[in-house]
């Protein structure tokens, strides 16, 4: 009866335990990026009062005679199934859409979540709003390039505060120039100038973000021959140099020296002269009536970062008041080969244990790992139908347990009398 009595006992231990998993699942239902937990019972070890003997001589064998020691707690796992994702609007909200975890920073240890409520500091970190950890990632350089091998960085977005501009570095024109026109000539005497002549008139800008308007100017000089010339605009103090030079075409009217340059030479500054490719590929001298037109420059005037932008690859744009928009950086998701071992440390947040194996950090969509959607929350995986049904055999199991105890109780309190 006392064996009875202690089998119960771990029984009723047992599934108290699991009623506080089911507890614990219950009151995380609507807890964002949540991942339910569920208890496993083993079998405490029996006694052996007979062990099992073999048939021979004719007389047949028996099994073992063995009773149970009660139950015992064998393990409690993180069920890792996704939950369903909710729109929520703001694009500081994020979800990973398959596996993979969120990874943070307090600056020396790193912590993993699924839950993606991150907001920003007055110096546009990103960051876990339940604990004011970084968000990780990796940053992009002046041009937008990002290197996924590099060492992770905080996400930082620093909107309204980031000026960004860039000097006008290439130039690309297209376009005609009339193979059956005259030799350009001068105006004189009153007279309009006359033969082959064109303009085009474009941006650029040097490198303080300054704008200039620049004229290029092609004029005829000869059969297949045509020089080229650019000026600034009347009134612009800034200096040209290098800014000239001859075309030349082929039979087929193509142009066979097009690469050219100029110098710009922003005015009352102490920056260098700004070299401007000039690509004349695409220029042909063909007969018809000239025309140019100028496309691919890279320039664009200062601007302040207004908005921004996640993709389902990770990939953070940022949006100009200038109309530029300029990659930023790119979100980084954490794998493990055993996700049941990552150890729960509180505020939605898992770290790596010793059996979980060492993370595997990679971007979005790398692999097995799912992308990103922004504007949406990962809800909880907690079914709330499996945890009643849970909740009712706890119940019944651990009521059923007690009855034993009072059962065992009773029938010792008899055999005490018996003996008495």
């Amino acid at each position: 009866m006392i064996t009875s009595i202690n089998n119960a006992m771990t029984g009723m231990i047992n599934f108290q335990r699991a009623l506080n998993i089911v507890g614990n699942n219950i009151a995380n239902l609507d807890t964002h990026g949540f991942r339910a937990s569920r208890i496993v019972f083993r079998e405490m070890p029996s006694t052996t009062w007979r062990g099992a003997v073999s048939p021979e001589g004719g007389r047949g064998g028996s099994n073992p005679i063995q009773s149970g020691m009660g139950s015992t707690t064998g393990s409690i796992d993180i069920t890792p199934l996704p939950g369903e994702l909710q729109t929520t609007g703001l694009v500081t909200d994020m979800a990973v859409q398959g596996e993979g975890y969120f990874v943070l920073s307090d600056g020396r240890n790193f912590f993993y979540t699924r839950d993606g409520s991150f907001n920003q500091d007055g110096k546009g970190n990103l960051l876990f709003s339940s604990r004011a950890l970084a968000v990780m990632g990796w940053a992009a350089d002046s041009s937008g390039q990002i290197n996924t091998a590099g060492s992770l960085s905080p996400i930082q977005i620093p909107l309204g505060l980031q000026w960004r501009s860039n000097a006008t570095g290439n130039i690309s024109a297209v376009g005609n120039l009339d193979a059956s026109s005259a030799v350009y000539q001068p105006p004189a005497g009153g007279q309009p100038e006359s033969g082959g002549v064109a303009r085009v008139k474009v941006q650029a800008y040097d490198s303080l973000g300054s704008a200039h308007e620049i004229t290029l100017t092609f004029k005829k000089t000869g059969n297949n021959q045509w020089t080229w010339d650019a000026s600034l605009a009347s009134g612009d103090t800034s200096v040209i140099s290098e800014g000239s030079g001859t075309l030349t075409f082929d039979s087929a009217g193509k142009c066979t020296n097009p690469d050219a340059h100029f110098l710009l030479d922003p005015a009352g500054s102490a920056a260098q002269d700004q070299k401007v490719k000039i690509d004349y590929s695409s220029i042909m001298q063909l007969a018809g009536t000239s025309s140019v037109n100028a496309q691919n420059m890279d320039g664009y005037p200062p601007g302040v970062l207004q908005s921004f932008t996640v993709d389902t690859d990770g990939i953070i744009t940022g949006k100009y008041s200038s109309g530029l928009q300029m990659v930023l950086g790119r979100m980084a998701l954490a794998s493990f080969s055993n996700l049941a071992g990552l150890e729960k440390v509180g505020n939605n947040i898992l770290q790596a244990s010793a059996n979980s194996g060492a993370p595997k950090i990679v971007p979005p969509k790398d692999g097995d790992l799912g992308g990103i959607m922004s504007g949406a929350l990962e809800m909880s995986n907690v079914d709330l139908n499996s945890e009643f049904t849970k909740m009712i055999i706890a119940q019944r199991a651990f009521q059923s347990n007690s009855r034993v105890i009072r059962v065992s109780d009773e029938m010792w309190q008899e055999l005490m009398n018996i003996n008495g």
